[in-house]
């Protein structure tokens, strides 16, 4: 299965299956794989987990099968 990492206005990031349709507030960053390395690039890119300042605030992309993510990783569709 294909992944999309995302990121919002504030500078976060998630992981989202290509089939899906994005989340509004959320855009595609252009690196696409597998969960996993979709995971991995997050982890290297990812450092500063706090939201940058004077961007827009967008609720992470959620559905009813969201699970919740692990310290550190990204909500992400299950």
């Amino acid at each position: 299965m294909t992944h999309h990492v995302v990121t919002d206005g504030a500078g976060r990031h998630s992981v989202w299956r290509s089939a899906k349709r994005l989340p509004d507030g959320w855009r595609a960053t252009g690196l696409t794989g597998t969960r996993e390395e979709c995971l991995d690039h997050i982890a290297r890119v990812w450092t500063e987990l706090r939201p940058q300042e004077g961007g827009p605030v967008t609720p992470p992309p959620t559905t009813s099968r969201t699970r919740p993510s692990p310290p550190g990783r990204t909500h992400e569709e299950s």
